[in-house]
């Protein structure tokens, strides 16, 4: 054989693969998705988990603290960056809807040190900030978020209730249009 012919067939090997590998990987990560908004879906209408976590001065924090606002729970990193693009939308819609009741719950899934340093160097964060790994995650994953990605965001009524879920950045369109449903109901 050539090595002309040889270039050709490991060309043509080397490409099934990649298509191959490829299929395989979309179809994974449609059924992932259709998985997570299947359980999305599954826990809207229902009554949220209790948890407790930390703040960022080491007390422990109930989720009951905020009964009877409007909650944003919101789960980001330091390091990821459609979280760090969410921070002034979360701001400025806490801003407008604060005096009905509205508040944001940081959640961030990181170390300590990091989001302390994170949020000094943007010294922007003006909403509650919760911390830990494990535990966060084990949070997370009761509000459907068992794969652990980020951002994600829960909104839950002033009874405590999940009204909306939403996996990856959330913009300010949505997340007001979503508050004003439940302003309005």
């Amino acid at each position: 054989m050539t090595i002309r012919k040889r270039l050709i067939l490991i060309t043509a090997l080397l490409s099934a693969a990649i298509g191959a590998f490829a299929a395989f990987y979309v179809k994974h990560n449609l059924a992932a998705k259709d998985s997570v908004a299947e359980a999305n879906h599954a826990l809207i209408g229902t009554l949220r988990p209790d948890f407790s976590l930390y703040d960022l001065d080491g007390n422990s924090i109930s989720v009951s603290t905020w009964d009877g606002q409007i909650v944003l729970l919101n789960f980001w990193a330091s390091w990821c960056p459609p979280c760090r693009r969410e921070i002034p939308v979360f701001n400025e819609v806490r801003e407008f809807f604060h005096d009905d009741g509205f508040e944001v719950v940081g959640i961030a899934i990181d170390e300590k040190q990091k989001v302390l340093d994170f949020l000094e160097s943007i010294s922007a964060v003006q909403y509650p900030q919760l911390i830990g790994y494990d535990d966060v995650l084990k949070v997370a994953s009761a509000f459907g978020n068992h794969s652990g990605g980020l951002p994600y965001s829960v909104l839950l009524d002033k009874q405590g209730i999940i009204r909306y879920i939403k996996a990856g950045e959330l913009d300010r369109p949505t997340l007001v249009a979503q508050i004003e449903l439940i302003l309005g109901s």
